[in-house]
């Protein structure tokens, strides 16, 4: 039928400190900008989101997205808004984060790694239904970080179990739209997955840097 997308300015893993900074909420806006005028038109465009895994579970993180929201309201007020998030089981109350401001929920979830056991994810994905029981939500990431293999050799295994398990988990909740895989391919970033680490490929993808499996 298509492919639908959410394009997103590169606020990615930011404090409250830097989120409350009037100088970071100017060039969001910038980029969002540009983005829009550049994209707006597009007829695949679903959504725009405006940061990821960032602190918007935070009076600051809040005051950024209810910021955004209205510029991009003023400019584009058709399209969908949100932000990826990858604390909101984690919520006691649904207006403690920003999330309750958007238009649909974007939960990136690591189950079975950097987020806890693989078995924590029903229960996790039912917290966040019953937070915002009024929103679709989308899983904006998953997957298997070849980091937590044992051996490289098992990093794709682990992404097949992976999918295998945790899709018909997401599938039998009909308030969940869709999910995202991360990611494709390995790919370079000026940030490894390892803290320090900025050499080398991320190895995140279902197929490495050249493509091949």
């Amino acid at each position: 039928y298509g492919i639908m997308l959410i394009p997103e300015i590169p606020v990615w893993q930011f404090s409250e400190a830097q989120l409350s900074d009037p100088k970071v909420l100017a060039l969001a806006q910038q980029q969002m900008r540009e983005m829009i005028e550049q994209a707006g038109n597009h007829p695949s465009i679903f959504a725009w989101s405006v940061a990821t895994e960032s602190a918007t579970g935070s009076r600051g993180g809040i005051s950024y997205f209810r910021a955004m929201r209205a510029m991009i309201r003023h400019l584009d007020p058709d399209p969908f808004f949100s932000f990826a998030d990858d604390n909101l089981p984690k919520l006691e109350r649904a207006d403690q984060s920003a999330a309750i401001d958007a238009d649909f929920l974007m939960m990136n979830q690591y189950f079975g790694t950097w987020h806890g056991p693989a078995a924590a994810l029903e229960t996790a994905l039912d917290r966040v239904n019953a937070l915002f029981p009024s929103k679709m939500v989308i899983i904006s990431e998953f997957g298997f970080p070849g980091m937590f293999a044992k051996q490289p050799a098992e990093a794709d295994p682990g992404r097949i179990r992976t999918i295998e398990q945790q899709l018909p988990v997401m599938a039998a909740r009909d308030w969940i739209a869709g999910a995202v895989m991360w990611c494709y391919q390995d790919y370079k970033s000026r940030r490894n997955l390892s803290p320090g680490l900025v050499e080398g490929f991320v190895e995140h993808g279902v197929v490495d840097e050249m493509r091949r499996h």
